[in-house]
């Protein structure tokens, strides 16, 4: 595995957050001009090696992180939905709670078979 932190360590300041303002969203001019150097040498970073690898690894890691808290209160959604509906003395909450549920898993449904055409249609093209 890339060990992107130790190489993170080895930038120096500017760099380092140059890393930590491109990864919350800001462009290479407002970078430079943050950090205090030339656009430039901004884009001879993003262009170069460690610095590249560091910021797709530390952009990986955002992402697998929002994922997971992402996939976490999802869990705790499913699960009160559940609760109301099985627990809820209002029949109209208990409808609410049971139309959304199914409204979600025929999206899911039509989401994954969106895919499975994607899928079909570029193994057509590949043939």
């Amino acid at each position: 595995m890339y060990d992107y932190v130790e190489n993170f360590k080895k930038l120096n300041d500017k760099q380092q957050q140059a890393i930590i303002l491109l990864l919350i969203g800001d462009n290479n001019k407002t970078v430079a001009s943050k950090v205090g150097v030339d656009e430039n040498t901004v884009y001879r970073w993003r262009n170069s090696e460690p610095f590249k690898s560091i910021l797709v690894e530390m952009r990986l890691q955002a992402v697998e992180s929002l994922e997971l808290k992402l996939n976490s209160l999802g869990n705790k959604a499913i699960d009160k939905l559940l609760y109301i509906l099985e627990n809820a003395e209002n029949e109209n909450n208990q409808l609410k709670a049971s139309t959304f549920i199914l409204d979600k898993t025929l999206q899911y449904n039509q989401l994954e078979i969106l895919k499975r055409l994607d899928n079909i249609e570029e193994r057509l093209k590949n043939e």
